[in-house]
């Protein structure tokens, strides 16, 4: 499916107009500010497209992995990008367990995937990272209201609230932010339970970062 989103330039422009070094910059400066916590050391990005904007993030020298299902893309960024504590790795967590992190990005992605495998990876990972930020597409001019957080085949599209039914994810923090006059979008941060305590307690946690953050 994604092989041939990519293949057809059906998102125009790669990893598509959500993804473009001006539409990102809110989220870069929020990234760029997560990475230096005092409890991140590695970053796991899901989802990490042909790293059109990522390339542009300082990541301050924490190792990062960029995991996609594409092998081709994946292959182009190893080749672009790759090296100086900067990999990629193609693997599909919409049935796996992803790589561990203690910063697990996913920008973008669940916004196309049908609402089991949502379940599924939520309950999953929140558990195996300190943090998720998971951030997608809020609201939009070409989503009607009845498909917010509707039912979609495998990359489908959607405007997606994890906080509202039938998820119902707590948030630790959240942040906004507008994409042209089209789309807003709103990342997440989900700690760990067996670590929210250890969080909460820490002057420049990656959780008092977050709430801190304003852009």
């Amino acid at each position: 499916m994604f092989t041939r989103i990519y293949a057809t330039d059906h998102w125009k422009g790669g990893s598509g107009e959500g993804s473009t070094p001006d539409a990102t910059l809110p989220y870069r400066r929020l990234v760029e500010l997560l990475v230096t916590a005092s409890d991140v050391r590695s970053v796991v990005d899901i989802g990490c497209g042909d790293w059109q904007a990522s390339r542009l993030v300082d990541w301050h020298g924490v190792p990062y992995l960029g995991v996609d299902v594409v092998p081709e893309v994946i292959q182009a960024d190893n080749e672009r990008f790759g090296g100086s504590g900067v990999g990629f790795a193609c693997a599909d967590v919409s049935r796996a367990r992803a790589p561990r992190g203690d910063l697990l990005l996913c920008k973008d992605v669940l916004q196309h995937w049908p609402i089991h495998a949502i379940e599924r990876f939520v309950a999953r990972e929140r558990w195996r990272h300190r943090y998720l930020l998971l951030t997608n597409d809020i609201e939009s001019v070409h989503s009607p209201a009845e498909r917010h957080n509707a039912e979609i085949p495998l990359g489908h599209w959607r405007t997606l609230d994890l906080e509202m039914s039938p998820f119902a994810v707590f948030a630790d923090a959240r942040f906004e932010y507008p994409v042209g006059s089209e789309w807003r979008k709103r990342a997440v941060l989900l700690v760990n339970p067996w670590y929210r305590w250890r969080a909460r307690r820490q002057p420049r946690s990656g959780l008092a970062l977050a709430r801190a953050f304003d852009a």
